[in-house]
């Protein structure tokens, strides 16, 4: 069984900023009082917010009863419960997903991108997907359409939630290409 929600850092309330504060860890409650931009900590909170309320929901506990931990590959998983979760944001939007099996998630807004931001994440395969069989490594273009930028988004995206399903956090995009992750049913 797998759920997800999403929420944006604007419909958080002082109340539940605060609330789902005091919930957190003193590691993590420290991490989010360092940030110096108050959007970072939003984006921080609704992360727990979200995920504690999807948890105690999918679990019958109450939110407070949630507890997070992290694992030796840095990996947040839930202490003394049974469930899987991932989150990840960009900009305004928090995603949560949350199920009875490792989970990556991702979401990422769509913006311009630099050539060697797709020379970093992108396999010929991927930017084969991205541009058509004309575009390698070597002659990527300097201006991309909407539609070459909506699957750079998916190549990303896709990349980034299975190197979060994995657990092992983003370290290489370009290891793997977008078609490997499908062909393998990953």
């Amino acid at each position: 069984m797998l759920e997800w929600n999403y929420t944006y850092i604007s419909s958080i309330t002082n109340d539940e900023f605060t609330r789902y504060y005091l919930l957190m860890n003193n590691e993590k409650q420290k991490k989010v009082a360092a940030y110096k931009n108050i959007d970072d900590k939003k984006r921080t909170i609704a992360g727990e917010i979200l995920a504690r309320k999807m948890i105690s929901c999918f679990c019958n506990v109450f939110p407070e009863d949630v507890f997070f931990e992290l694992g030796l590959d840095g990996k947040p998983y839930v202490k003394n419960l049974d469930v899987e979760f991932n989150i990840s944001h960009s900009d305004e939007m928090v995603v949560c997903a949350i199920g009875d099996n490792s989970i990556g998630i991702d979401v990422e807004k769509m913006q311009p991108i630099s050539v060697n931001i797709l020379r970093r994440v992108c396999t010929d395969v991927d930017l084969e997907y991205i541009f058509g069989d004309t575009v390698t490594i070597n002659n990527i273009p300097d201006n991309f359409n909407d539609k070459q930028l909506c699957r750079f988004c998916e190549v990303w995206t896709a990349k980034e939630a299975y190197f979060k399903y994995i657990g092992t956090g983003i370290k290489n995009l370009k290891s793997i290409s977008m078609n490997e992750l499908f062909e393998n049913g990953k």
